[in-house]
């Protein structure tokens, strides 16, 4: 018996993860920049 691994085989990446991760990094940091923004103003 043979165990031999197919040697052309793709790899799928999740890439949905981490494009959720970077729109929120931003949404993050722009929401946190205007409340500075409000709280420094007043």
């Amino acid at each position: 018996m043979s165990l031999t691994m197919k040697a052309s085989q793709a790899t799928a990446y999740n890439d949905k993860v981490v494009r959720q991760f970077a729109i929120m990094t931003v949404v993050y940091g722009v929401v946190g920049m205007l409340v500075g923004v409000i709280i420094a103003a007043s």
